[in-house]
């Protein structure tokens, strides 16, 4: 199983926060591996197995 979030912001809106705790929501949904993907002019990844806290 696994579990997807989005967020979608004006320009220079830091949304990293809110995905990481959406992520920590739907944790239960997949607990193998998590990562966040952000946009600000280039792609800015995190990613690894575990749980969210660990990653």
């Amino acid at each position: 199983m696994c579990g997807f979030i989005g967020i979608f912001g004006p320009d220079g809106t830091d949304v990293a926060g809110e995905v990481y705790e959406g992520l920590l929501a739907v944790q239960h949904r997949g607990q193998d591996a998590a990562g966040i993907i952000t946009f600000t002019d280039s792609f800015h990844v995190k990613k690894g197995l575990g749980l969210v806290l660990e990653i």
